[in-house]
């Protein structure tokens, strides 16, 4: 008698992992909408330029760390 074809193949433990994973990270970011990315991007645009003036020279000057200018 011939072995019955099994319905699904069996997945590795590393395969079954990463799905957790996935399913898991897309679950978290499935409910983020288009209007609240550009509302976060807009905020960050923002608060860098309100905190810009006040941040020391070492790191928004000629030779900054974080954000090089021309003076």
């Amino acid at each position: 008698m011939a072995r019955p074809v099994p319905f699904f193949r069996p997945v590795s433990r590393s395969k079954q992992i990463q799905h957790k994973f996935w399913s898991c990270l897309m679950s978290l970011f499935s409910d983020v909408t288009f209007m609240e990315i550009c509302l976060t991007l807009v905020t960050l645009a923002v608060a860098e330029r309100a905190v810009l003036p006040y941040l020391p020279k070492s790191l928004v000057g000629p030779n900054g760390l974080l954000l090089k200018t021309s003076s």
